[in-house]
């Protein structure tokens, strides 16, 4: 009784401070205009204590909160009483990123307020992650958990995957706000392709990355800071296709960060990379002039093997992959990852073989931050 009793006052306090950050907002400078509304509560509960004694600690709970909720709204609004549709709207995003046990405890919380007619909980969340937590932490049965989720909520919407022109259209936005693929030295020409150029460069995201709208804003953004921080408007405009070279480049930093770093520490491996996603025969490759003994070439082309060997002819017979084991959620999970990695590097291995020839050498430029007296236009 004591605890229900301390969460709705608890929960009038938080309100307090919601509704005056409200207003504040609204009106442009601080108010206070729910302060105080914990002690009206807290005097209406002591004086209909003899009332409240009759009832449940689940009924006590939902009076005092509904009323706090009633006194916020109508303290919000211009009249005595809230408006018939008004609502009090709670937003709790990314409840799937918290530990499992947070994730527990807190929807048993939020459970103790769906009963307040006045106020509406909305939840952004990844349910299989929410499950996984439940699994662990609640229970084993994975029908009663998604059966306490249904029970739960009152509407579970899934957010559709975004379509490939939008996030086209989204991707040419942020290139053209960093001034991608030209830069302010391009000339004329260059200049009149801009346009086309990201419309290019979109494309060649949209290929490389999943349809999840997390990863390609995260995979924009470090590719903006990249092409800023490697001083790219100075020399990558002046050379055709080195702006989707960057992009691929990028790929590699981010999603295969071993190869890429074998790149940067001896930049001719590149040629042994290109070898590898092709297929190309020995005498299509002038090995005896990379550097390095034959053993080490081999050694690095194993590497490269394992990176990509899920989209490489296969060497040898493999045991195919069972997930007899597994729930069936995991089994879906296991396999999307695994189609979108593939899709992915499936995607990379084509544009690498259409930008990418046995003569293409690494600028450098892509390696290194470039030199305060370093020539932007110069030779790789």
């Amino acid at each position: 009784m004591a605890f229900n009793r301390q969460a709705g006052l608890a929960a009038a306090k938080l309100l307090e401070h919601v509704a005056d950050a409200a207003m504040s907002l609204y009106v442009q400078k601080p108010v206070q205009l729910a302060r105080g509304l914990t002690d009206a509560v807290r005097a209406r509960r002591q004086a209909e204590e003899d009332q409240l004694t009759r009832l449940s600690d689940g009924q006590r709970f939902h009076l005092l909160f509904e009323d706090a909720i009633t006194q916020v709204l109508s303290a919000c609004g211009d009249t005595a009483k809230p408006a018939v549709g008004a609502r009090v709207l709670i937003f709790v995003d990314d409840l799937d990123r918290s530990e499992g046990e947070v994730i527990v405890r807190l929807l048993e919380i939020i459970k103790l307020y769906l009963g307040t007619r006045r106020c509406v909980f909305v939840l952004g969340l990844d349910d299989n992650a929410v499950l996984a937590a439940l699994h662990k932490h609640r229970s084993e049965s994975a029908e009663a958990n998604r059966e306490y989720l249904e029970k739960l909520f009152q509407a579970m919407i899934g957010v559709p995957l975004p379509n490939a022109a939008g996030v086209r259209s989204s991707l040419v936005a942020q290139l053209r706000l960093h001034g991608i693929p030209c830069g302010p030295g391009a000339d004329a020409a260059i200049q009149a392709d801009t346009d086309a150029g990201r419309a290019q460069l979109a494309a060649d995201i949209e290929l490389l990355l999943e349809p999840n709208p997390r990863k390609i804003k995260n995979f924009a953004n470090g590719l903006c800071a990249a092409w800023a921080m490697h001083g790219c408007a100075g020399w990558i405009g002046a050379r055709p296709e080195e702006d989707r070279r960057f992009v691929l480049y990028h790929y590699l930093r981010q999603y295969h960060r071993p190869v890429w770093r074998l790149l940067e520490r001896q930049h001719w491996v590149l040629h042994l990379l290109w070898a590898t996603l092709t297929g190309a025969a020995d005498t299509d490759i002038a090995r005896d002039r990379l550097p390095g003994d034959r053993a080490d070439q081999r050694l690095l082309e194993e590497i490269f093997y394992r990176a990509f060997s899920h989209i490489l002819p296969t060497r040898q017979s493999e045991n195919e992959e069972r997930h007899g084991r597994e729930s069936l959620e995991d089994a879906v999970r296991q396999f999307n990852e695994r189609r979108d990695r593939k899709r992915s590097d499936e995607n990379f291995r084509i544009l690498f073989r259409q930008l990418i020839g046995a003569d293409t050498e690494l600028d450098r430029r892509h390696l290194h931050l470039p030199l305060d007296d370093e020539p932007q236009g110069g030779e790789p």
